[in-house]
């Protein structure tokens, strides 16, 4: 039906306990696909298909569906994979850039072509290849209407030596979009990283393959719409409880302007600009381990200014607490250009005094 060869499906049906699927057993066929010839059954699929999938099949997951799920997930991981002692410098960036920035890397999937049938995991481990070099596709559970270029680049990232991307892209087509879709890849390469062994062989492929998509992207980074809204606004609280959770200071420019300004109170006088910033935040907390717990609520946006109230414990239990409100001002990029505090703690319940 999808013009590529798939398992046949022998029976089909809804039961009392679940659904029933009786499918042909590919098990003699071998695991796995050359990534030139997996490309090339790829792009057929997708040139068939393109700008007719979502009529054909209207229960297709469109572009973004769950993107906020997505962005969730990867925030509250990154921390951890963060911690890491095998990621290189490179792919530590590649995951700093991307905190709180995940839906936005959603959403450019959707200007990278038209959409077509994609089957949302074309790893080669979803792949078999037949006596005659017939590849298979299989696992269709996160198929969607999406850029074809998706496939590609999970393919790339999940599956291929960084040697053989040439190769692989030429036998795909063009793949001019290619940069649209590689964040919001490399978001679930890094999850999946995520769930490999540290160290282990299986994580350093991972990191190489990250590695290639970010030099591949350079300074072609997508343009994300940076109107400060209340979701975007929690998104950046959401990246600075992150970077205060993850080692180092690298993450700070993904959130603070080169040039920006840090006022720890409001008759403080200011740190200024992103390497002044990076020490005092190195000076202020004990350490990316420091058990800490945040809330926070938005009280108001207007314009490029936002204000936040924040509530954080220090300790478990709890051994000192306080109540801040925070008064943003946002550049045209989306980082923040003036930050400023007001602290308050139960030994200081006002803003007067000493």
């Amino acid at each position: 039906m999808a013009g590529v060869r798939v398992p046949a499906c022998y029976r089909a049906e809804e039961t009392g306990e679940g659904t029933v699927l009786v499918l042909e057993d590919l098990s003699a066929w071998r695991p796995g696909a050359d990534p030139a010839a997996a490309a090339r059954v790829l792009s057929g699929l997708h040139r068939e298909w393109e700008g007719r999938a979502g009529s054909r099949w209207p229960w297709l997951r469109p572009v973004g569906a769950a993107a906020d799920l997505v962005q969730d997930l990867f925030d509250r991981t990154w921390p951890r994979l963060a911690a890491r002692g095998d990621l290189t410098p490179p792919v530590a960036a590649l995951g700093a850039r991307l905190v709180g920035r995940v839906i936005e890397a959603e959403s450019t999937v959707g200007r990278a072509g038209p959409a077509t049938l994609v089957h949302g995991d074309a790893a080669t481990r979803n792949m078999r290849t037949g006596p005659g070099g017939e590849v298979a596709l299989l696992d269709w559970e996160d198929v969607s209407a999406a850029p074809g270029i998706l496939d590609l680049a999970w393919l790339l990232v999940s599956s291929v030596a960084p040697a053989a991307w040439d190769e692989v892209i030429a036998a795909y087509g063009p793949a001019r979009e290619l940069a649209d879709v590689l964040p919001a890849v490399i978001a679930q390469g890094l999850l999946s990283l995520h769930d490999t062994p540290a160290g282990s062989a299986e994580a350093s492929a991972w990191i190489s393959r990250l590695e290639a998509a970010g030099t591949r992207l350079g300074t072609a980074w997508p343009t994300w719409p940076a109107e400060v809204t209340r979701e975007r606004v929690a998104r950046w609280v959401a990246a600075y409880e992150c970077a205060w959770r993850t080692p180092g200071t690298e993450t700070l420019a993904q959130i603070f302007t080169p040039d920006a300004t840090y006022r720890q109170g409001p008759y403080e006088e200011p740190v200024i600009g992103l390497p002044a910033i990076r020490r005092m935040w190195e000076e202020e907390r004990q350490g990316p381990g420091e058990v800490f717990s945040m809330t926070s609520d938005i009280v108001a946006v207007d314009g490029a200014t936002a204000v936040v109230r924040v509530g954080v414990g220090y300790g478990h239990p709890v051994r000192q607490e306080y109540r801040d409100l925070w008064v943003m001002r946002f550049a045209d990029d989306g980082l923040c250009s003036s930050f400023e505090e007001w602290p308050f703690w139960p030994e200081r319940p006002d803003a007067g005094g000493p």
